[in-house]
């Protein structure tokens, strides 16, 4: 209990402290045309890099079907119990990086 209230108290404490500089910050006297050049670059930059995820998800999802399938096959021929909770396993951690990879190529594909 004494964790949680802790916890809160920090947690409470950093809101409150973000909540009293974010005025000042405001105050600092930016024009607009560099906050939105800022905003432009980070928003190019954040672009780039979930392309290259996105990209990079495809050929890993290559390499886990390969040595998914050399775990399952070795399973399989050695008669293993868990075999087809290892198909499982491998087949759908497969599917949810190429889903991943997918999405992150078409929400910040150009």
């Amino acid at each position: 209990m004494k964790i949680v209230k802790t916890t809160y108290y920090q947690t409470l404490s950093l809101l409150l402290g973000l909540a009293l500089s974010s005025g000042s910050l405001y105050a600092q006297g930016l024009k607009s045309g560099a906050i939105a050049k800022g905003v432009d670059k980070a928003t190019t930059e954040l672009q780039d890099v979930g392309k290259s995820v996105g990209d990079l998800m495809l050929p890993l999802c290559l390499i886990m079907g390969f040595v998914g399938g050399i775990s399952c096959a070795s399973k399989f021929f050695n008669n293993d119990p868990d075999f087809k909770k290892s198909v499982i396993n491998w087949g759908s951690a497969i599917i949810f990086a190429g889903v991943v990879g997918l999405v992150l190529t078409a929400a910040f594909g150009k």
